[in-house]
């Protein structure tokens, strides 16, 4: 049987992880693409940030995304797409604000 594009089963990947309840992989792609979406976002703003201050605070923010999304229980759809619309909204409020010029240099959200 062909292997499919959205299936890797590299070691480390959750996605290659049997299932136990229902786990769908696809289902896990769309949290990938909802976070890849926001990290591109991250980096771009810090490339473009005008200072050294900024672009840390940018990477810092793609460091935390990137630990939060290692940190989604994969094998739960429930949690997998709880945390993939929360990621797509974020994406939309940070662009928002950031496109109305009052993202400049305040963070959108509180680091906890």
């Amino acid at each position: 049987m062909p292997r499919t594009t959205t299936f890797d089963s590299s070691p480390g990947d959750p996605r290659g992880v049997p299932s136990t309840g229902g786990y769908s992989p696809e289902v896990y792609d769309l949290l990938l693409d909802a976070g890849g979406r926001l990290a591109a976002f991250y980096a771009a703003r810090a490339a473009r940030a005008r200072s050294d201050l900024e672009s840390r605070r940018w990477l810092g923010k793609l460091a935390e995304l990137r630990e939060e999304v290692a940190g989604v229980d994969a094998q739960s759809n429930v949690s997998v797409v709880r945390k993939r619309n929360e990621l797509l909204e974020r994406h939309r409020a940070e662009a928002s604000i950031v496109a109305s010029g009052r993202g400049s240099g305040r963070a959108v959200r509180g680091t906890g």
